[in-house]
């Protein structure tokens, strides 16, 4: 379909994308509908050719990948209602229905082997909170081992420290401490050093467990999960159970 809408295209056109992560695949792709055109209608002896088939990159050349992000993309998690909640929604409004979007810490999907072996993905990105929420993560973790070298590594990167002779802190401050707090666990996971090894999976472990927790409810006293726990959250099953609900939601909030 969208290769007949640009081939039908006579005029100038402008692609623009915000969250795009394979720019040159997605190039290349436009470039070949340009060059297909280009000899479609060359073969026609079109009197009227166009004046460029060349799909150009803003800004040309190789810094179109150096354009940064003005607004953060927050991630979130939809945790459902009750059943009480989705009976009441043909009856009333869903104010008391709507339990949220929890947000969902990108650490919390990442394994240590993955960091260990491809590092963190070049599209994953963390909004201000998020690395504030790793660093915290980190810090009660080494803490808790008492490893005196990664308590006082940890230490480094506090954002009151990190930040102290900072009057305001800007989005490429923030992009920068980003990268030394990604850079700390990271090395952790690459580390022949198993206490380095042990507190990355920890850090990871607890990002994950604070967030299921939040979706599906805390442990009893003996440490049995809830009985009603139900799928595992980002599966199939976690999304065909509760998708409609989702969608329920944003309906009635006219989103």
């Amino acid at each position: 379909m969208w290769e007949r809408i640009l081939v039908l295209t006579r005029c100038p056109f402008l692609a623009l994308s915000a969250t795009i992560g394979n720019f040159d695949e997605f190039h290349g792709w436009l470039q070949r509908v340009q060059d297909m055109v280009k000899a479609h209608e060359q073969a026609d002896h079109r009197e009227l050719p166009r004046a460029s088939y060349k799909v150009h990159q803003v800004p040309d050349g190789v810094n179109v990948k150096s354009i940064k992000r003005y607004s953060d993309l927050q991630k979130y998690v939809f945790q459902p209602g009750t059943a009480e909640d989705r009976e009441a929604w043909s009856t009333t409004a869903p104010d008391g229905y709507r339990k949220g979007l929890l947000a969902l810490h990108p650490c919390a999907r990442l394994t240590v082997q993955k960091l260990a072996t491809t590092g963190f993905p070049g599209d994953l990105s963390f909004v201000p909170r998020e690395s504030a929420e790793l660093w915290r993560a980190m810090k009660k973790v080494v803490n808790k081992m008492g490893v005196e070298e990664l308590v006082a590594r940890v230490e480094k990167l506090d954002p009151d420290v990190h930040f102290r002779s900072t009057p305001y802190i800007t989005q490429t401050l923030a992009r920068e401490y980003e990268a030394d707090v990604k850079a700390e666990i990271q090395s952790w996971a690459q580390s022949d050093d198993k206490q380095k090894c042990e507190a990355c999976r920890k850090v990871l472990r607890l990002l994950h467990r604070n967030l299921d927790v939040e979706v599906h409810g805390k442990p009893d006293k003996d440490g049995k999960e809830p009985a009603n726990k139900g799928p595992e959250m980002g599966t199939l099953a976690y999304m065909k159970e509760h998708l409609l609900d989702f969608v329920t939601m944003l309906q009635a909030e006219k989103r």
